[in-house]
């Protein structure tokens, strides 16, 4: 949060992700707490990071390391990390590869007529020929609007 209201610069956060996937040793394997954080923090602020020249060099060799981390696999021929943080890389990855937009799905209860309102609504406007989104498309590691807002 503190590099998406700008108190931090890119090459600070690069240095960061660095460290946190140690890119700077291919034959040490970071523990998977520090992968899922690593991860995390992509998806916080990945699409501001990458829209800055110094992020930006930072995220192709962090996302190089994610790939190959990803497929390591140890003396015993299995994976060093589990399915869970396979897949965690594999969406920061596809995340990363469609622009940084990814499908959030609210989860705020409704009323059946509300449901019922709603359905109607989407039956309409597909007999028009209009897609219907179930999910709303938020882009990921965007700086916050005020923010943005204020630099403009």
């Amino acid at each position: 949060h503190l590099f998406l209201r700008q108190l931090l610069s890119a090459k600070v956060i690069g240095s960061i992700i660095q460290e946190l996937t140690l890119c700077g040793s291919a034959d040490q394997v970071p523990e998977e707490h520090v992968i899922e954080c690593a991860v995390e923090l992509l998806m916080s602020i990945g699409h501001t990071l990458e829209s800055m020249s110094a992020g930006k060099i930072a995220l192709g060799q962090v996302c190089g390391r994610f790939k190959d981390l990803k497929q390591r696999v140890g003396l015993d021929k299995k994976p060093v990390y589990g399915k869970r943080i396979q897949f965690a890389i594999q969406d920061l990855l596809e995340v990363r590869a469609k622009g940084w937009t990814r499908k959030v799905f609210s989860g705020v209860a409704k009323t059946k007529e509300e449901i019922r309102r709603e359905q109607q609504m989407d039956l309409k406007a597909q007999a028009m020929g209009k897609d219907v989104e179930v999910a709303e498309k938020v882009v990921a590691g965007a700086r916050p609007l005020y923010i943005a807002a204020k630099k403009d």
